[in-house]
């Protein structure tokens, strides 16, 4: 029989659970970024829509 009383749990278990916890890391940082991408992207093009000229100005200026 084994003896598993002084092993509280198995190298494939314990493996398993390093790898589970680094990618829930690496997903909740990839979450991050792209929230604030995001929400940094929309601000961004607010800006540039607002600060850009008509495409057709020069058609009225010349009139």
């Amino acid at each position: 029989m084994h003896e598993t009383q002084g092993v509280p749990m198995g190298l494939t278990m314990i493996l398993f659970t390093m790898i589970a916890a680094w990618v829930v890391a690496a997903m909740a940082m990839l979450w991050g970024v792209l929230r604030v991408a995001r929400r940094h992207h929309a601000i961004a093009q607010a800006d540039i829509d607002i600060s850009r000229p008509s495409k057709t100005s020069h058609l009225s200026a010349a009139s």
